[in-house]
C-alpha cells in the first residue's frame, strides 16, 4: 500500500458555548466568528524560535505572503500561520506557529501572480520552483511517496538536479545557469496560475507535467486538465465553517457532544443546565434553552453546580440524561438517569424537578459509571461503580428490570450488537451475560485496566484502555475463543473513542486532549491527524465521514476524505499515460 501522508492542522471552524452559569438566566447572543489573520505586521526580519528559510526564483523575493498550507489546498487562508519575506527573501515563524503547523508543506504566494511550495526538510527551509516540482509529485505522482518524490523526477528527466529539488539556495553557490531555468519555471508557472486561480495546485501540476513531456522548464500551458491527488488516500481535513455563541458565564464550558440525527447535533454543558442544537448542514445554531435549574427547584446546594451531566443520548423523540455528583460534599439529591422528550425542531426546557422520583421519567441512584442504550430492543445498560449493571426499558425508568451483581466497578457495559448479549468491562477483563436471562456465561483476560466498548458487528469489539495508546479489536465469533484481531495504536494515550456509523473509521482523541487521530478499521497501519491549540472535550461522527469536535467554548467540523487504499496498477499506468507520455 502506499505511504499516507499525514498534516496535522490546527482547526479554527464552528464555535459552539454552552451557556448559563449558577443561578442566572442569560441571554444569548450568534455573531459570525471571523478568522484571525495570523499574518505578522512587523516591517523589519526579526529571526524568531521556529522555522526560517528564504524564497527564491533567480532573486530573492520580498513581500511573499508564506504560510503553512495546513489544509493542502494551495492557498494561505486566514487562518493558517502566516508570514511574509523580507530583505534577501526571508521569513521566520515563531516556535508556536511551528508547533501549530506540524509538518504541513511550506507555500508562498507572490503577489497573486503564482505560488511556490516546498516540503518542511529542516529548520531552515529555502522555498523556490524546484522545492515546488518536488512537492507537486508528492501530490499528483500516483508512484511517488514524500520519501521517493525527488527519485521520481530525477528519473523521469535529466533536466532535473536534486540538489536544487533539496531546496539548494542557489543564489548563493551557482546562479548563473540556475536563474535562467528559474525563471523559465516561474513563467510558466504565471501562465497557467493565470488560468485556474481557484485550483493553484493543479496549475503546477499541470506545468510539471509538460515539463517532463518537453524535457524544458520553458513550457505554454493554455489549459488546466483534470489533476488527481494522490497524496493522502486517507486524509482527516478541517472545513471552513464558523459560528459563535456568547456566554454570560465562563464557568458554562461545553463538554459533550451528541447526535441527534445525520443533520442536527446537540451540545450540553459541564452544569447540565444548557443544551444548544446545532444545525449540522448549515452550520449554525437553531436553539439553546435551560433545561435545568436545580433538582426539587432549588438553586443552592442542590442547584446545577453541584451535577454533571456525564453523558446525554437522543433517540428518537427522547432524552436520556446521566447525572452524576461533582462535588463529594454535596448531597446524593437529583443523580441518576433521567429521560425528557425531544424535539429536533426545538429544544426541551423541561427542568429535572419535574421529573419526580418514582415516575417513569427518572431513577435515583448516586454510583452510575456509564450508560448506552440499544434501540432495536428498547433496552438502556448502566454500569455502577458498587459491582452492578442495571438493564431498564426505555420507556420506564421507574425500576430496572434486572439487577446483575458483578466482583468489582463496572467501567462500561453495552448491549451486544446482535442483542443477545450484554458485555462488561470490569478490573481487568471482558465479561459477557446472556442478554434474556443475565446469567454469566464467559470472561476474557485483557491483561490491563479496560476504559470503554464500542460494538462493531455481531462478531467484533472495539475496547480502549487506561493509560494505554492501544485500541483493541476483539473477535468474539467463537465465545470460547476469543482472539485479539488487530491493534491499533495511537500516537499517546487514548482519551475517547468514537466509530463511523458505517464502521469503517475509527477516531480517537489523545491524552493530551489536543489531538484527534483516525485509523482504517480495515488496517490499523493507515491513519490520520488533526490537532487543535485547545483541549478537545468531545467528538462524535455525525456522518460516515465528517466529525464534530467541542473544546470549553469552541466547536469544529472535520472531514474524514479517502478510503486508504492506494491507487492500483491499472490507474498508475493511466496517470502516466496522460500526463507524463
Amino acid at each position: 500500500m502506499k505511504k499516507n501522508i499525514i498534516y496535522n492542522s490546527t482547526l479554527s471552524l464552528v464555535t459552539i458555548i454552552a451557556l448559563q452559569g449558577c443561578g442566572g438566566s442569560g441571554d444569548y447572543k450568534a455573531t459570525s466568528n471571523s478568522e484571525v489573520n495570523n499574518t505578522s505586521n512587523q516591517s523589519l526580519y526579526i529571526q524568531k524560535d521556529g522555522l526560517s528559510g528564504r524564497v527564491l526564483t533567480s532573486r530573492y523575493i520580498q513581500n511573499a505572503t508564506v504560510c503553512f498550507d495546513m489544509n493542502i489546498n494551495g492557498k494561505c487562508d486566514p487562518s493558517e500561520p502566516s508570514e511574509k519575506s523580507y530583505e534577501d527573501g526571508k521569513f521566520s515563524f515563531s516556535k508556536f506557529k511551528t508547533q501549530q503547523a506540524g509538518d504541513a508543506p511550506l507555500l508562498a504566494n507572490i503577489n497573486d501572480e503564482y505560488i511556490l511550495t516546498a516540503v518542511q526538510n529542516s529548520a531552515n527551509q529555502t522555498i523556490t520552483p524546484f522545492t515546488t516540482l518536488t512537492l507537486n509529485e508528492q501530490l499528483f505522482n500516483p508512484y511517488a511517496t514524500k520519501q521517493t518524490a525527488k527519485d521520481e523526477l530525477l528519473n523521469s528527466s535529466s533536466i532535473f538536479q536534486g540538489n536544487l529539488l533539496d531546496g539548494e539556495d542557489y543564489i548563493s553557490s551557482n546562479p548563473n545557469l540556475v536563474n535562467i531555468e528559474a525563471n523559465s519555471l516561474v513563467s510558466s508557472f504565471k501562465t497557467a496560475y493565470s488560468l485556474k486561480k481557484d485550483e493553484p495546485l493543479k496549475t503546477v501540476a499541470t506545468v510539471v507535467d509538460e515539463v517532463i513531456k518537453q524535457d524544458n522548464f520553458n513550457v505554454n500551458v493554455t489549459s488546466i486538465p483534470v489533476q488527481k491527488r494522490y497524496d493522502s488516500s486517507y486524509s482527516l481535513t478541517k472545513t471552513n465553517n464558523s459560528i459563535s455563541i456568547d456566554s454570560q458565564d465562563n464557568n458554562q464550558r461545553s463538554v459533550a457532544v451528541s447526535t441527534t440525527s445525520s443533520d442536527k447535533t446537540i451540545v450540553h454543558s459541564k452544569w447540565n443546565n444548557r443544551l444548544t442544537l446545532i444545525d449540522n448542514t448549515n452550520f449554525n445554531k437553531l436553539a439553546t434553552a435551560n433545561y435545568l435549574d436545580g433538582v426539587n427547584g432549588e438553586q443552592t446546594s442542590s442547584g446545577a453546580s453541584e451535577k454533571v451531566l456525564s453523558k446525554l443520548i437522543v433517540s428518537n423523540n427522547s432524552m436520556y440524561s446521566l447525572v452524576k455528583k461533582d462535588k463529594n460534599e454535596n448531597t446524593n439529591t437529583g443523580l441518576g438517569i433521567y429521560k425528557g422528550v425531544f424535539n429536533e425542531n426545538n429544544i426541551p426546557s423541561f427542568k429535572y424537578a419535574s421529573l419526580s422520583v418514582g415516575s417513569n421519567n427518572y431513577y435515583s441512584y448516586n454510583a452510575f459509571t456509564s450508560m448506552n442504550i440499544n434501540e432495536s430492543i428498547k433496552k438502556i445498560v448502566l454500569g455502577s461503580s458498587l459491582g452492578k449493571i442495571f438493564v431498564f426499558d426505555m420507556d420506564d425508568l421507574n425500576s430496572p428490570l434486572m439487577q446483575i451483581n458483578t466482583s468489582s466497578s463496572v467501567k462500561d457495559t453495552i448491549i451486544s450488537q446482535d442483542t443477545k448479549y450484554i458485555f462488561a468491562l470490569i478490573d481487568s477483563s471482558f465479561y459477557i451475560y446472556d442478554a434474556q436471562t443475565y446469567s454469566f456465561i464467559t470472561s476474557y483476560d485483557l491483561t490491563k485496566i479496560p476504559n470503554k466498548f464500542l460494538n462493531v458487528n455481531n462478531t467484533e469489539v472495539l475496547i480502549s484502555f487506561e493509560n494505554s495508546n492501544e485500541i483493541y479489536l476483539l473477535d468474539i465469533s467463537d465465545l470460547n475463543n476469543i482472539q485479539v484481531k488487530r491493534v491499533f495504536t495511537a500516537t499517546s494515550n487514548i482519551k475517547r473513542i468514537n466509530l463511523s456509523n458505517d464502521k469503517l473509521n475509527l477516531a480517537v482523541t489523545l491524552d493530551n486532549s489536543r489531538t484527534i487521530e483516525t485509523f482504517l478499521l480495515s488496517n490499523e497501519s493507515v491513519k490520520s491527524t488533526a490537532s487543535y491549540n485547545q483541549n478537545i472535550n468531545d467528538f462524535k461522527f455525525i456522518t460516515n465521514t465528517k466529525l464534530m469536535a467541542i473544546t470549553d467554548f469552541n466547536g469544529y467540523f472535520l472531514e474524514l476524505k479517502g478510503d486508504g487504499q492506494a491507487p492500483d496498477n491499472t490507474e498508475k499506468v493511466n496517470w502516466l499515460k496522460n500526463h507524463r507520455k
